[in-house]
């Protein structure tokens, strides 16, 4: 099959796990930074890999809760802020949006890829959030799997024949758009009129926002409203767009959706797979910002596919789709990064006993370096 992408398997970066412990005199040794508080992931280094930082409340509450999961937001509360862990794998895409000029074109893309379990999602949020930061304008998809699969309602398109809309899947990401990108709809204009009904209709000049009150007063508009957004945003120049998907591969799986014949619905036929993978297309397409996925087995049909690999999960169909891009492998946990999350853990209440070599070997053998895990297991403990 021919390549695509490059793949970056290796960090880019040589550096510590965390900042090496500091001789204050010549019996006392200083314990190292595990914590950075609220530091601009703008800031975040090679230096800081195996530390954690807090991301600010209201960027959590407004982008980032989207994408973490309920178990992983269980585990934030009970630790008392959202807390992520600066990884090589964020910093490498990072090193390459703050290095970027901001007329670049086509749009770099990323995709994250690795075992289950490993950190893509959280890989995915850092980038988020240092894009939040940076004010850029966020394209959200959390969860591919949730419009490709599950009991949403479909309605045939009254404007593309064949084709299949999802008014609720519809109505909640205009929803959660305007969440995370709040002042961008009062600020931005629509550049032509758009005509939703016979009567009902947005003018030229109107405030972005105007589409989303007509997709969430009129449900049967809301995903025609979805890609009149998506239209105005991906041509407008002046915005640096950041177009994050979770569960990429989602976007090129069979759906659990049949039509009236019982046959399977392709993803493509579903409005809101068709205007979100458009988005890849350079000629018409997202033009400024940057593309940054992470792919998923979560929730997908694992008999036939075994692997994590990129080209066994995106296929021959979305690897065609995406084109150029640079894959970025996320590993589980290093040795180094483990003992950090576990010191991380115990000061902030979450692991009762003190962090010791045995606890340490005891929590690397039953979790297999698998972030996700870790936490659970420091709550048993």
């Amino acid at each position: 099959m021919r390549e695509f992408y490059r793949c970056i398997s290796k960090s880019t970066f040589a550096g510590k796990t965390a900042d090496e412990a500091v001789v204050s005199d010549g019996n006392t040794i200083e314990e190292p930074v595990i914590d950075l508080g609220e530091l601009n992931p703008a800031l975040h280094t090679e230096k800081n890999i195996g530390q954690f930082y807090t991301v600010p409340a209201e960027i959590s509450n407004r982008a980032l809760s989207h994408f973490l999961t309920k178990k992983f937001q269980s585990e934030c509360k009970m630790m008392g802020s959202t807390s992520l862990m600066i990884r090589k794998p964020a910093l490498e895409v990072l090193h390459h949006l703050k290095g970027m000029s901001e007329d670049a074109k086509p749009p770099p893309k990323f995709i994250f890829y690795g075992m289950d379990g490993g950190g893509k999602s959280l890989s995915l949020a850092h980038v988020i959030h240092h894009c939040c930061s940076a004010g850029w304008f966020i394209l959200p998809v959390p969860s591919v799997f949730s419009w490709v699969h599950g009991n949403s309602e479909l309605q045939m398109s009254t404007f593309h024949a064949g084709r299949f809309d999802q008014p609720e899947q519809a109505a909640a990401w205009l929803q959660m758009c305007r969440a995370i990108n709040g002042k961008f709809f009062s600020e931005l204009k629509t550049s032509q009129q758009y005509q939703f009904g016979k009567r009902d209709s947005t003018e030229n000049g109107e405030p972005l926002g105007k589409v989303i009150d007509m997709g969430l007063q009129r449900p049967n508009y809301a995903t025609d409203a979805v890609g009149v957004l998506l239209k105005e945003i991906k041509n407008n120049s002046s915005l640096q767009v950041l177009y994050a998907v979770n569960e990429f591969n989602g976007f090129f799986l069979k759906t659990s959706f049949m039509d009236a014949k019982q046959k399977y619905i392709k993803p493509k036929r579903l409005s809101l797979v068709h205007f979100f993978t458009e988005l890849l297309d350079p000629s018409v397409g997202v033009k400024s910002g940057a593309m940054v996925f992470a792919l998923s087995r979560t929730g997908m049909e694992r008999s036939h596919i075994k692997s994590c690999e990129i080209s066994d999960l995106l296929g021959e169909t979305g690897l065609s789709a995406v084109g150029n891009f640079t894959g970025v492998s996320v590993p589980r946990y290093s040795q180094e990064e483990l003992e950090s999350c576990l010191q991380f853990y115990r000061k902030r209440g979450v692991l009762s006993k003190d962090v010791n070599d045995r606890l340490t070997k005891e929590i690397a053998f039953l979790s297999n370096y698998e972030p996700k895990l870790v936490g659970d297991l420091c709550r048993l403990g």
